[in-house]
């Protein structure tokens, strides 16, 4: 339920994108959709309408938070509401029969019910710190009788580095090459994920720079 206003309309056209990646020994999945609504929510619930078929809601916000001998800073928080096809009784812990009893089928009303609780979640529940995520959960939907998992760091990364650079730029002649030098005399670029830039020697690009270093 982030809040519109004014500054998400300086977006203006363009794509939503979804970057999954489901960890180790997987292939990152992308996922893109138009802008939609008027905030990030609607933008992501659009994704999920489209892209994933499955019912889902968000409540995002952010706000500056202050603590008792500590600045003031910005802290933003979430919750994401999915309603899943079927349970996976290995992740659960349960047998199919208990998972399949659970479940039942996709149901209206419940759907109904958990976006009703979920509308009425606050902003300073969201941002935090005095609440925590569980407690938050369990004012929320304890009639639900909700499992809460072991929480993980979530930290940010990008798989970018210059040899990928350099890779990508392999199938580049020597001419190519030279369009892209700088008056500096260097080939940049720039991860549209993370925003790191690149400086990098034209003599060691292209797929003919490869070959004379390999003695062709």
């Amino acid at each position: 339920k982030s809040t519109p206003g004014p500054a998400f309309d300086l977006i203006g056209k363009g794509y939503f994108a979804v970057l999954i990646d489901q960890g180790e020994g997987t292939t990152p999945y992308s996922g893109l959709t138009p802008i939609a609504g008027q905030s990030l929510s609607d933008c992501a619930t659009t994704y999920f309408d489209q892209s994933e078929q499955l019912p889902t809601r968000f409540s995002l916000t952010f706000g500056r938070s202050t603590q008792p001998n500590q600045d003031e800073s910005w802290r933003a928080g979430g919750i994401m509401l999915q309603h899943l096809a079927k349970a996976s009784p290995l992740k659960v812990g349960l047998t199919q029969e208990q998972a399949e009893i659970a479940l039942g089928d996709v149901e209206e009303e419940n759907w109904t019910r958990a976006n009703m609780l979920l509308d009425s979640v606050e902003d300073l529940e969201l941002i935090g710190p005095h609440v925590s995520p569980t407690k938050l959960l369990y004012r929320l939907f304890h009639e639900e009788e909700p499992r809460v998992f072991e929480p993980q760091k979530v930290h940010f990364g990008c798989t970018c580095s210059p040899e990928r650079v350099r890779k990508a730029l392999s199938i580049y002649s020597d001419k190519d090459i030279a369009t892209m030098t700088t008056d500096e005399g260097v080939v940049t670029a720039d991860c549209q994920f993370c925003g790191a830039h690149y400086r990098l020697d034209p003599d060691d690009l292209g797929f003919q720079a490869a070959e004379r270093k390999n003695g062709g």
